[in-house]
């Protein structure tokens, strides 16, 4: 007898995966913290985040540096109750969004591309990558905008995606963007650019995180960047076991 094969429900998620930290040299205000960027994702009712810091995976790692360095003390039985306190708000929050590990790279000519990854993904892989990239080694950890002589676009896309990122060009047609008016670089390129096998308008890629994936009411996708240009995101996401749940990602590129 043949089995019937059910349909998995999909649900709309809010997320912003074009996120800075003060990581990034240009961010405005370095005294923010990461609860104060998780919590304002929440306030925003946002589902996934990813944090894409210029040319650099320092903010990501800080988090996680943090949040273990509390664990420890936790384990160890030091926590202040301050501590204490920052650490049952990092576990609520993170409980409900989930964060990607991510950077804006600056390839030739200045044009900005994001790579995001699963949160499985070792943060020294990303600055293997970044390194690959051309990114200077003393400036790996600075999270500026300018690093010199980089990869060019189409190299960016495929070694991203080689790497299991997904790819996007951030802020598309306006500044340091890949379809950008006003910057002459030929019809065949902008076509390349925009029209790479490994990025399109539309394109998905399936990740497996072992945790529940939070289930919020909303089933609005948009973008909620307090950026000018960031990139347009929605996913669908199947319910599935807690244990192990399968996240699907569908998105489509900004157009400035």
């Amino acid at each position: 007898m043949t089995k019937k094969r059910t349909r998995t429900q999909l649900q709309w998620r809010r997320m912003d995966l074009h996120l800075h930290t003060p990581a990034s040299t240009d961010y405005q205000e370095p005294g923010v913290s990461f609860l104060d960027i998780l919590r304002q994702a929440e306030n925003k009712g946002l589902d996934i985040i990813a944090f894409t810091d210029h040319n650099t995976v320092a903010g990501y790692r800080r988090m996680q540096e943090e949040i273990h360095h509390l664990e420890l003390l936790e384990k160890l039985g030091r926590l202040r109750r301050e501590e204490k306190e920052r650490l049952a708000e990092y576990r609520r929050l993170l409980s409900k969004i989930l964060v990607l590990p991510g950077f804006e790279f600056t390839a030739t000519f200045g044009f900005h591309i994001l790579g995001i990854f699963s949160p499985e993904t070792d943060l020294r892989e990303l600055e293997f990558l970044l390194r690959r990239l051309n990114v200077p080694l003393e400036k790996l950890d600075q999270g500026s905008v300018e690093v010199g002589a980089t990869a060019d676009v189409l190299t960016a896309y495929r070694a991203i995606a080689e790497a299991g990122g997904i790819v996007i060009t951030a802020h598309a047609n306006s500044a340091n963007g890949v379809a950008m008016w006003g910057f002459d670089f030929g019809g065949q390129t902008r076509i390349a650019y925009t029209q790479d096998p490994t990025f399109t308008p539309w394109r998905s890629r399936t990740w497996i995180r072992k945790a529940p994936v939070p289930r919020p009411d909303s089933l609005t996708a948009q973008n909620l960047s307090t950026r000018a240009g960031c990139g347009v995101s929605r996913a669908l996401m199947p319910i599935g076991s807690p244990e192990t749940r399968t996240i699907l990602i569908t998105w489509a590129s900004a157009t400035g």
